[in-house]
């Protein structure tokens, strides 16, 4: 038990390793310089939220509600006679959907000016 206490009893000081407080002050200043994050684009995501939101009300009005009466009919056969109902037709909505669709997301997502 000697040698422990002569081990626990002798008091030798604690030092840092050379160099310490220089390497940790470089980390706290590179820390500081680190530019700070960029916030979440929470007002460009709110109008696609709320359309989502109003999509799952309109969704529950209707499951609460039970089915609507009798709708009109919609004749089909008439848009197939239609000139422009053939591939040249299907081709040209098609590119006019895509455009609206590309002309929308880039109204919404481009920065204001």
């Amino acid at each position: 038990m000697d040698e422990l206490d002569r081990i626990l009893g002798s008091e030798e000081g604690l030092e840092p390793s050379s160099g310490l407080t220089r390497r940790v002050m470089e980390a706290v200043e590179q820390d500081r310089s680190t530019p700070p994050p960029i916030p979440f684009p929470w007002m460009r995501l709110l109008p696609a939220l709320l359309g989502a939101l109003g999509i799952v009300v309109a969704f529950a009005v209707y499951l609460a509600t039970g089915p609507p009466g009798p709708t009109p009919a919609l004749d089909v056969a008439k848009w197939l006679d239609h000139p422009l109902a053939g591939p040249l037709g299907w081709a040209a909505l098609s590119l006019i959907g895509s455009w609206v669709a590309v002309r929308l997301s880039m109204t919404l997502v481009a920065p204001t000016r």
